[in-house]
């Protein structure tokens, strides 16, 4: 008899192991087939005559990842892990491509210009996983396409948070914020990330801009030094730098950096170039070089004949050489094509006359005198200056 017990009693064992859950037992036939629907309907009842069986809450997790509500299956893998630490590796399994599903499809969405639905997926994704910037980053694009920008500016702040060597997004918050006036906060930012990224030339420059708008120029003039270290080729640095010791009146310096973007130019000289010829020009103006301004001025000119601030300053320097009625052309020229810029009119027609005054054959001021007077509806005066352009062509 003792043997015959000893045998039922490990029989009895046997059978207590391998006996789970009929409720488990059957969602688990359910899930073979696919059957989502039917598999919840037993998972939920186990969990509420056995609020403490983590394997329920894993397989419950698994079935509302198949049936696409990733929300739910969180809720479910949080619970199944409080439960069973042990299948971490296996929910962070199912957590990982159900993630990368959902993200997809926001991708996807946004791709297609819905942002609706690109906000709705990549908000499951970060409930999936809320430590991935990736998708706090899509989800703060997304957001600012549809213009909600405090929900675009959080995202974004979430973002960086989670990764604050990401230079795209915080020079993305930067600029909002100096958009919202936010100066200080964007310095924050900027220094961060220039801790993160010591030697990307890109933030030193929005450093350096800052502190010249701060008017904070020794600041500038350091940092800007350091980014010209790391780049002696990079345009922005080398202007910006020749503004900072413009404005220190550190003109031989300013000079140096001026000429250094205008002899990178490209086939087409842009604005830049031409906004460091005309400091370059300032600079030898302002250290009384003016036999050396004078043609630095004029090839400003020769890019743009519009330029008004080139045939001011052209004016100043000539003046300065005691070629007063050239100078006084090119000045009026330039204060006409200012006036002209503001919508002045009648003040833009006076100093185009003034400038035929002091020479009569300047047709490029009788040009502009006629579509003046065709702005002031002066129509007799647009026919006379229309037979003084054709005698001069």
């Amino acid at each position: 008899m003792k043997g015959l017990f000893i045998l039922l009693f490990c029989v009895s064992l046997l059978f207590l192991v391998n006996c789970g859950s009929p409720y488990v037992e059957g969602a688990k036939v359910y899930i073979q087939q696919g059957d989502w629907p039917r598999a919840l309907e037993q998972l939920k009842v186990e969990v509420e005559s056995n609020p403490v069986n983590g394997e329920a809450y894993f397989l419950m997790g698994q079935v509302y990842a198949e049936m696409d509500s990733f929300k739910k299956m969180a809720v479910s893998f949080d619970k199944a892990l409080k439960f069973e630490p042990g299948l971490e590796g296996e929910i962070w399994r199912w957590r990982e491509s159900k993630w990368v599903k959902a993200f997809n499809r926001g991708v996807n969405a946004g791709q297609k210009g819905n942002f609706e639905d690109a906000i709705k997926w990549t908000n499951t994704a970060v409930f999936i996983d809320s430590t991935r910037a990736d998708a706090w980053k899509n989800l703060g694009y997304f957001y600012g396409k549809l213009e909600q920008n405090e929900d675009a500016k959080h995202a974004y702040m979430k973002a960086f948070d989670i990764d604050p060597t990401d230079l795209e997004i915080g020079m993305v918050i930067v600029n909002n914020l100096l958009g919202e006036g936010e100066n200080d906060k964007a310095m924050q930012i900027l220094d961060k990330l220039e801790e993160a990224n010591p030697e990307d030339v890109e933030v030193l420059v929005q450093k350096g801009v800052m502190y010249i708008n701060d008017g904070e120029l020794d600041k500038a003039a350091e940092v800007l030094e350091k980014a010209k270290g790391l780049s002696t080729k990079d345009r922005a640095v080398l202007f910006n730098l020749g503004m900072v010791y413009y404005r220190q009146e550190k003109y031989d310096k300013a000079v140096d950096n001026f000429k250094g973007v205008a002899d990178l130019k490209g086939d087409e000289p842009d604005e830049l170039h031409i906004d460091a010829l005309l400091g370059w020009g300032g600079a030898l103006y302002a250290q009384k070089k003016y036999e050396e301004a004078e043609p630095i001025f004029r090839e400003i000119i020769s890019i743009d004949e519009n330029h008004s601030g080139a045939w001011e300053h052209l004016g100043t320097t000539l003046a300065k050489l005691d070629r007063t009625k050239e100078g006084n052309l090119a000045y009026n020229h330039g204060v006409g094509l200012f006036k002209m810029e503001e919508g002045e009119w009648e003040a833009a027609a006076k100093y185009f006359n003034d400038a035929v005054k002091v020479n009569p054959n300047h047709l490029l001021s009788w040009k502009k005198l006629k579509v003046v007077y065709e702005k002031l509806g002066e129509e007799e005066k647009v026919k006379e200056v229309e037979t003084k352009i054709q005698e001069l062509e």
